[in-house]
């Protein structure tokens, strides 16, 4: 009951938060604040009793926006404008994981190995919170929603490693000789694997489904499907592999656009005594319609799992959690860590000042930072 009240009331009340100064995800955590063990006690969520079910919300809203950010990108793989979210996701997150983390050992007075794993597990712009400011549709331009776009979509995979290297710090993760397993492994192999992965899946898929649908006009109305299966198998396989299943989700989607990059139309006009071939015009539709369909429907997948992630979160929250110094190493984190990584690392791209502010700004959230990953001695990990 709760929760249909709950999506009834984000559907009527969706219009009327638009308007206002606000994201919905702070109208969500609010809710989740009202309904917790801090208000109302409609729910009872516990971060350690309940921490399975938490991992797996968080886990699959995750999926679905990196998946979305992916769809989302219309950019070719050449196209100058990956620059910028390319540096931010591997410059800026190697910035931000060393600042947070000495800021957690002078201000915390947390060790070194955990002020590292901490750092690496809320340095990611966290897609699920940031797709209020991502591209809104394959068509936006926006240098900013870009920039923030691709960076949710690949820094997972780059901060990863350097949670691995905190663990190893604590003898759970084996690094090898001067870290030559985390190197070759946890960065190389796991993040190439896992974008290879992720998109072969995706461009095989799409292609299967096009020529089904052009040639034999079957496969139509499973968009659904392709959505869940795709997004399932491109993780399961890229964990299978001991790569990283995120990169391989957010290379999925993004693989699945290009196919629109590699039938693009010709027009009389660069051909003009050819006939446009009607065989190719199919295809294209095709398509089209594949992409649209699995966007359109992903992104109502992503918008239920932002509801539930954040009112959980809200939900989570408790007064006892807030003190003078947590609060003093946040905004630290907010107004300076991530302005200081993002201006150094997107050094030399040409972004106005107001478009540095707002990429700084819309930095660290991690609300996906619980997840888990293969240890060395062969048993599964949480974070």
């Amino acid at each position: 009951m709760l929760t249909g009240a709950l999506l009834l009331f984000m559907a009527i009340a969706s219009s009327i938060v638009d308007r206002l100064p606000m994201t919905a995800g702070l109208a969500y955590l609010v809710i989740g604040v009202i309904i917790g063990p801090q208000g109302w006690r409609l729910i009872d969520v516990d971060l350690l009793a309940d921490a399975r079910l938490i991992e797996h919300v968080t886990e699959v809203a995750l999926l679905f926006s990196l998946f979305s950010a992916g769809l989302k990108l219309r950019v070719a793989l050449y196209d100058a404008r990956w620059q910028a979210p390319v540096r931010l996701a591997s410059a800026g997150v190697v910035l931000t994981v060393v600042l947070i983390a000495g800021l957690a050992m002078v201000m915390l007075q947390l060790p070194w190995h955990l002020a590292l794993v901490i750092a690496a597990i809320v340095a990611p712009t966290d897609p699920v919170l940031a797709s209020e400011v991502q591209v809104t549709h394959p068509d936006d331009r926006d240098r900013v929603r870009l920039t923030l776009t691709g960076e949710a979509g690949l820094n997972d995979g780059t901060a990863f490693p350097f949670v691995l290297l905190g663990l190893a710090l604590v003898g759970a993760h084996d690094i090898g000789a001067f870290g030559w397993k985390w190197l070759v492994k946890d960065i190389l192999w796991a993040s190439g694997v896992g974008l290879a992965t992720g998109w072969v899946l995706g461009w095989s898929v799409g292609r299967l489904v096009v020529y089904m649908r052009r040639e034999h006009d079957q496969a139509h109305g499973v968009d659904d499907f392709v959505t869940l299966g795709l997004i399932a198998a491109s993780y399961g396989i890229a964990l299978a592999l001991h790569a990283y299943g995120f990169l391989a989700v957010f290379a999925a989607g993004l693989s699945m656009r290009h196919l629109e990059t590699e039938t693009q139309p010709v027009t009389q006009q660069q051909l003009p005594e050819q006939r446009v071939d009607e065989r190719s015009e199919r295809e294209r539709h095709s398509v089209r319609d594949l992409t649209k369909k699995v966007l359109s429907f992903n992104l109502q997948m992503e918008r239920i799992g932002e509801v539930a992630v954040v009112i959980v979160v809200g939900a989570l929250l408790q007064w006892s959690m807030v003190s003078g110094i947590v609060v003093v190493f946040a905004l630290t984190t907010f107004l300076l860590v991530r302005p200081l990584a993002v201006m150094i690392s997107l050094w030399g791209i040409r972004f106005s000042t107001t478009q540095t502010a707002l990429i700084s700004w819309f930095g660290v959230r991690g609300a996906g930072s619980r997840r888990r990953f293969p240890c060395s001695r062969g048993r599964e990990c949480r974070l």
